[in-house]
């Protein structure tokens, strides 16, 4: 039995070997060789794959970030992809938009650094904080927490955020 192999633009003739025609046990035999072949191979791919998986998932989250390592936050929550976790800083403070919508649940808009010192997870000096999304809100009842206000608003499609402490380990 012959096939054929594309080779540098030339097809080159090889040579696999026959079954054997002694006896249909030695077919038998031949066939199993082959299967168990095949099975070993591919289960050794699986096996290397897996491995390869668990590899990369102990070694991705093994050590706790420390603050230092924190990005700075961004204005509000708009297009990230929640949670997260950054550092509030005076500067991400006067990032737009400078107001806040909400109490302890706060509209999309609302500056994620003002909404931290309204919820008393980071001063007014900064901190790290993790943010998370919310559903949308009915309604967005403002409030006086840490001598700062927060607005009232209504109804948004846009889904909300909550802002919590950082853990750590």
């Amino acid at each position: 039995m012959k096939f054929r192999v594309v080779q540098d633009v030339k097809i080159v003739e090889l040579d696999k070997p026959a079954l054997p025609k002694a006896n249909t046990t030695s077919a038998f035999l031949w066939a199993m060789r082959e299967f168990v072949i095949e099975l070993i191979m591919h289960r050794a791919q699986q096996i290397i794959f897996v491995a390869i998986a668990i590899f990369v998932i102990a070694g991705s989250g093994s050590r706790p970030i420390s603050a230092d390592e924190l990005q700075d936050c961004p204005g509000h929550i708009g297009e990230l992809d929640l949670p997260i976790e950054c550092m509030c800083t005076k500067e991400a403070q006067r990032i737009r938009p400078f107001n806040v919508q909400g109490c302890e649940v706060y509209a999309w808009w609302s500056n994620i650094c003002m909404a931290a010192v309204h919820a008393g997870i980071a001063t007014p000096e900064g901190g790290p904080v993790r943010i998370e999304q919310r559903e949308p809100q009915a309604e967005y009842v403002g409030c006086l927490r840490n001598d700062m206000f927060s607005n009232d608003m209504h109804h948004s499609d846009l889904p909300s955020f909550v802002v919590l402490p950082v853990e750590s380990d």
